[in-house]
């Protein structure tokens, strides 16, 4: 199918989109306690979101999609994850495959894939990590030749977060000892999708196993890792920044379940009036009031990371001494945002239960799974290591990986005056 002209398709304004998406963002809302208990996977509200275009969000309008910048989609992204937050994980995979087929060189592979994802409204899951590798970078998954021109993969991976919602997911694999990142298309039978994941949060975002036995590669679809490289350093930030996006959404679905606890209670505090109502409860009202803080802070911090993206995407074909700085603005942004909202997140859904008695840890109110959920996104990437490396780079000016590498740009302000004055010590 090829792509429609610019000339015929406008695209809606975002707040056009977002008035078009609320109303679904509600209706999947609606069922998300009843899917919670049964442990329902959200199959039918994905496929209603793919269909609607949700994964097309990024995907320029001759294609088909809606052409939004990064701000726009993760502000939509916070607004389906204050209604689900299992849904709004669902897409972290998929998300960060756009961003690398909209800076795709091979122009044939970038129109395939654009007119897959706006068009045809093809979804793509992730499948890059095993159980038992040192690193996430190690692969058991391997590439074989099938003699005839195209390759075969075969392996298992875990943590296949949308896959099992997807028709396409990316994987990542070696071929003759060199790792490399590959679309399979999940329809074929060779393909096994389970739904594995027994994380105490989280736990509808099909984040479960996938195996891979003779699944047929066309070779155009292999990409060498050294061609990630340059847009690695975006993609680092964009997978954590979905995570950031899916608890600023937790956190302001508290907000609305703490009011709705509160304003549906009768029964005041011991000491408090006896004409009064929970909610002239001064202590209520501060509760109210610090988690309404911590989730209004955490959507500001994920979308001032997003425009840090939004600038990186827009110097990706900058020589690297102009782009790198600009990439790595992008990636502290996003390890900042972590290290702040992180905390904001785990305390603010803590404090809704300082506003009620026994009642607010009623199994069927299921105040705890904006914890648990917090808690689960929050452990997906350590984030003492992201504060490491945040003061690494405010004081030697660069990352820690890439000055072991050998890749070092100069030093920070604070490095070099630091520097100036030692050696006016010595």
């Amino acid at each position: 199918m090829s792509a429609v002209t610019a000339a015929e398709t406008v695209a809606p304004t975002f707040e056009h989109l977002r008035a078009r998406f609320a109303p679904i963002f509600e209706e999947i809302g609606a069922g998300v306690l009843e899917r919670e208990a049964d442990r329902r996977l959200p199959y039918e509200q994905i496929d209603r979101l793919r269909r609607e275009g949700f994964g097309a969000l990024r995907v320029p309008v001759e294609y088909g999609g809606f052409g939004l910048t990064l701000v726009e989609q993760f502000r939509l992204l916070i607004d389906l994850a204050v209604h689900d937050s299992n849904s709004a994980h669902v897409w972290r995979g998929h998300i960060a495959f756009v961003e690398e087929i909209l800076i795709e060189k091979d122009a044939q592979r970038r129109d395939r894939w654009l007119t897959r994802i706006g068009r045809d409204r093809d979804l793509i899951g992730n499948a890059w990590s095993e159980v038992g590798n040192r690193s996430w970078e190690d692969s058991s998954t391997v590439l074989s030749s099938d003699g005839d021109g195209g390759y075969t993969l075969d392996g298992e991976k875990y943590y296949t977060t949308g896959t099992i919602f997807a028709q396409w997911t990316s994987v990542a694999a070696q071929l003759d000892g060199e790792r490399v990142f590959v679309a399979a298309r999940l329809d074929d039978p060779g393909v096994t999708i389970v739904d594995d994941w027994n994380g105490f949060g989280q736990r509808l975002t099909g984040t479960g196993t996938t195996r891979f036995v003779k699944v047929p590669v066309a070779a155009d679809e292999i990409r060498r890792s050294a061609e990630h490289d340059t847009w690695r350093s975006s993609l680092v930030p964009l997978f954590q920044l979905v995570l950031l996006a899916a608890l600023a959404g937790i956190a302001r679905a508290a907000v609305d379940d703490i009011v709705r606890y509160v304003l549906g209670r009768n029964r005041r505090a011991l000491d408090g009036d006896e004409d009064s109502s929970p909610r002239d409860d001064v202590l209520v009202q501060r509760a109210v009031g610090e988690v309404s803080a911590a989730a209004e802070a955490a959507e500001a911090i994920v979308l001032s990371a997003a425009r840090a993206l939004d600038d990186a995407h827009d110097v990706h074909d900058a020589e690297e001494a102009d782009a790198r700085p600009v990439f790595d603005r992008a990636r502290l942004a996003a390890f900042r945002g972590q290290t702040a909202l992180i905390p904001l997140v785990l305390s603010a859904t803590e404090r809704i239960f300082e506003v009620g008695g026994s009642s607010a840890v009623a199994a069927p109110r299921a105040l705890d799974r904006h914890w648990r959920n917090a808690r689960t996104v929050a452990s997906h990437n350590p984030v003492d290591h992201r504060a490491r490396a945040i003061g690494y780079y405010e004081l030697f000016g660069e990352f820690p990986e890439r000055r072991r590498a050998g890749t070092t740009a100069p030093t920070s302000a604070a490095a070099s005056s630091d520097a100036s004055s030692a050696k006016k010590e010595n």
